[in-house]
């Protein structure tokens, strides 16, 4: 019997998630001017995916055992997390370039 992944579909969003932010980079860098609810769009996106994913690995709630999780799983939550850093930065540096619209202020 073949091992499934438990973190697969959480991979395939995170690489969607990064795929978009890619997307929105190069239409940047080609001059177009992207608008701030596709920018926020894209860190809800990558915000869900880690609010599940800590749900799913049972350390989205204080005094969980974080110690019970597997490395594998806290590898994949990391990736998750940086994805919605990277997207806070993007957000940085266009908001320097074209004003506060595009700061993401997370809830």
């Amino acid at each position: 019997m073949a091992y499934e992944n438990p973190y697969n579909g959480f991979l395939k969003r995170i690489t969607d998630n990064n795929g978009l932010l890619d997307k929105l980079r190069q239409r940047t860098s080609d001059g177009e001017k992207i608008k701030p609810e596709q920018l926020k769009d894209a860190y809800g996106f990558a915000h869900s995916t880690v609010t599940e994913l800590a749900s799913f690995l049972g350390i989205d709630k204080p005094g969980g055992n974080d110690e019970a999780v597997d490395s594998a799983g806290l590898d994949v939550y990391d990736k998750a997390v940086d994805t919605c850093i990277n997207i806070t930065k993007f957000s940085l540096d266009l908001a320097r370039l074209h004003g506060p619209a595009y700061l993401i202020i997370p809830e």
